[in-house]
């Protein structure tokens, strides 16, 4: 538990005991993990994460409300804080505060055999920038998150389970999947993308992203977004529909008649909320899809109004 100092850490005995049996509960070593880490800007260092050299967590003092405080004189209100020296009279002289290395990435083990540790889970399990904490405060972002060892095992099988199924799916395209699955991802200014490139190349970023976003490529080639987005970017690659920019609409090029109006979204491109609009659209829409399919095909000739 945390040294009480003055009127730093005065909490009542069901509150202590509260956090004792939680701390306890835990085992012998409990981790914490840390959500101070941001994206890596380097092109070659594309979805890992970079730490900051030292973080180290505020506030370093709060105010909790021990609603369990029932003895006669005391307060409810109850300041915080890990206690590291005194002074003469008895009051805090300094507090310890907790710091996060680079080297640890963001996760902090505790043993609950060494004091000092078991202090730490004590005062972490009462700050306010706790996940699903006693005290978390509603008006903070949360920083810190103890790690459920059980749900941490779960979430890590499925992660393989979908790396896996990924994987598969990637590497077993054929040529035609794998240019169907560039034209679809080469919407918009998404230049990353052209499925005129080499067929190495294209499976190569094909391969690479099912292995580091499993779970979103695995929903990509499951829905129909894939089939929808290529049949529609191999439309305006072929010359048969064109997006006009000023009414962010879809055109005919054959008589510059609009046949889409697009409401702009954050994050999607003309080609994704094209698909969108024929995917949920109502039989008219459907059938319109079905027609530039056609048209891509070769079964027809040219679209019409």
């Amino acid at each position: 538990m945390l040294q009480q100092a003055g009127r730093y850490n005065d909490l009542s005995p069901k509150l202590i005991e509260k956090i004792n049996n939680r701390i306890d509960s835990f085992g012998r070593k409990v981790r914490y993990k840390f959500e101070i880490s941001n994206p890596d800007p380097h092109p070659d260092n594309k979805g890992q994460r970079i730490f900051p050299f030292l973080y180290t967590l505020d506030p370093v003092t709060f105010n909790i409300i021990d609603n369990e405080e029932d003895r006669k004189d005391k307060q409810k209100l109850k300041r915080i804080g890990i206690v590291e020296s005194l002074k003469e009279n008895g009051e805090p002289d300094r507090f310890r505060v907790i710091r996060i290395a680079q080297r640890e990435a963001g996760v902090r083990v505790l043993d609950m055999e060494k004091p000092e540790d078991r202090e730490d889970a004590f005062y972490l399990e009462l700050h306010p920038k706790l996940t699903g904490g006693l005290f978390a405060d509603k008006d903070k972002r949360a920083i810190v998150s103890r790690i459920d060892e059980s749900a941490l095992a779960t979430e890590q099988r499925d992660l393989r389970k979908a790396k896996n199924k990924a994987s598969d799916v990637a590497v077993n395209m054929s040529d035609k999947e794998v240019v169907e699955f560039a034209d679809a991802m080469s919407g918009g200014n998404n230049v990353e993308w052209d499925s005129t490139q080499d067929p190495l190349v294209l499976r190569n970023k094909i391969e690479e992203l099912a292995e580091t976003q499993p779970v979103y490529f695995n929903e990509l080639v499951e829905s129909k977004n894939i089939e929808y987005q290529a049949v529609i970017k191999q439309a305006m690659n072929k010359g048969h529909i064109i997006f006009d920019p000023t009414g962010y609409s879809f055109k005919w090029t054959t008589n510059n008649i609009s046949f889409a109006i697009l409401q702009p979204q954050v994050g999607k491109n003309e080609v994704q909320l094209l698909a969108e609009i024929f995917q949920a659209g109502d039989v008219k829409q459907k059938a319109l899809y079905q027609k530039i399919k056609s048209i891509v095909s070769g079964k027809e000739k040219e679209a019409t109004a």
